[in-house]
């Protein structure tokens, strides 16, 4: 038995803006979508360690982290951008995503709940949830997480702190998102209420995402792929505290 199955017990192939009339690619089943808060209003957990601006730099050099490793290695699947914010859509589009501004609501849930409908749309089978602060993105954890979907339904890889890191559903609109305080438990509830089989991975690096001071200083020390990059200055929080 897998660590956590006791919860239950696919350039990115570039997709033009303009794709959304004409539907995925045919071999793509799998589209994976990634919701971005604006820069400005993002990080804010983190208010006791980084100032604004700070915090703006942190979510902007992680969302360009998070889909360039995308690019780079998981070219095969298609990928979405959801946000309400022009800037981050502007820069997916010229980057060759697929992008989708989000009008239905607040938050994270309305975003992915939008999303799953456009991708429903769209004509794919599966989605897989992606967050831009991941502290570590690997081949091998993002490949388990999506050949676990290929006889699972639901599948969670879960934070250190119960949440959600990465969120694989089929079909994409097969359970409402429940993100927040012990989301996977939450996801394996939505699973078992619309009788799809659910999986959960504890993945020692995919668990660790930046949301709070005590994870500044865990990706630092153990040299966070994602924080690669930015300054010394980008990094002295508040009161002179070092990060990197």
């Amino acid at each position: 038995m897998k660590p956590h199955d006791s919860l239950a017990d696919s350039p990115i192939r570039t997709s033009r803006a303009n794709r959304s009339s004409e539907g995925p690619d045919k071999t793509a089943s799998l589209c994976i979508v990634v919701p971005v808060k604006s820069p400005e209003l993002a990080k804010q957990r983190l208010s006791p360690a980084l100032n604004h601006q700070q915090r703006e730099v942190l979510a902007k050099h992680l969302y360009q982290y998070t889909l360039g490793y995308l690019q780079q290695h998981f070219s095969d699947y298609d990928l979405l951008v959801v946000s309400e914010d022009s800037k981050v859509l502007a820069k997916a589009e010229r980057l060759g995503c697929l992008t989708l501004r989000q009008t239905a609501g607040r938050g994270l849930n309305a975003a992915m709940e939008q999303a799953a409908s456009e991708v429903c749309r769209l004509g794919y089978k599966s989605l897989l949830m992606l967050p831009i602060d991941l502290a570590f993105l690997t081949e091998q954890e993002l490949s388990q997480v999506i050949r676990r979907g290929q006889d699972q339904d639901v599948v969670v890889a879960i934070a250190n702190d119960g949440g959600t890191n990465a969120l694989l559903v089929q079909p994409p609109n097969g359970i409402r998102f429940r993100f927040g305080l012990d989301s996977a438990r939450a996801h394996q509830r939505e699973a078992i209420k619309a009788n799809l089989k659910f999986s959960a991975l504890a993945l020692p690096l995919m668990a660790l995402d930046i949301d709070q001071e005590m994870d500044l200083y865990s990706a630092t020390a153990a040299n966070s792929h994602a924080l690669t990059g930015l300054t010394e200055t980008d990094m002295t929080g508040i009161g002179g505290k070092r990060y990197a």
